[in-house]
């Protein structure tokens, strides 16, 4: 019993004696929306209806069910270099949709995309499929390896291969 006072004292001062560190996120960017700190959520019915908002300052997100089951929402948040990204995004019988300025746009399919397409060689999927090379012929654009001289042989350098005496 005296063991665990002693343990129990010895604990107490050692917890005393610590710093108080607060840890505050001043130097945290907020969002140009930013109000106010805020968390809520509300289910409702048996019909999976819910809505549910959160706002912490750089980033938020808010959500919202119907008795259909199509949700709908939008998120938003401070990148680390201060950028600011906003997504809005739908979620029903035609699929997951999201919109925002932040994502890249697909090129323009037009005729003259379809035949510059259709003249490029496909990438090879596996090391047996990649394009072999012989003696003097030009790599690849973009192959950054050395060309071969006409004559050279295929295998192994010589140096590389052990030779008997």
């Amino acid at each position: 019993m005296k063991t665990f006072v002693l343990t129990l004292i010895v604990a107490v001062a050692a917890a005393a004696a610590l710093p108080d560190k607060t840890y505050e996120r001043e130097d945290t960017p907020k969002l140009k929306s930013f109000s106010s700190f805020r968390n809520e959520f509300t289910q409702s019915g048996d019909e999976g209806k819910y809505f549910f908002v959160y706002h912490v300052g750089d980033s938020e997100r808010a959500e919202e069910r119907n008795e259909d089951g199509e949700v709908s929402g939008h998120f938003a948040f401070v990148a680390p270099e201060g950028d600011e990204y906003e997504f809005k995004y739908d979620a029903d019988k035609e699929g997951y949709r999201v919109e925002s300025d932040a994502l890249p746009e697909a090129p323009e399919d037009t005729d003259e995309r379809r035949r510059e397409d259709s003249h490029k060689a496909p990438p090879p999927t596996s090391a047996s499929e990649s394009p072999t090379r012989t003696a003097g012929s030009k790599p690849p654009d973009g192959d950054r390896r050395r060309e071969l001289p006409p004559g050279a042989p295929r295998s192994a350098p010589s140096a590389l291969v052990s030779q008997q005496d």
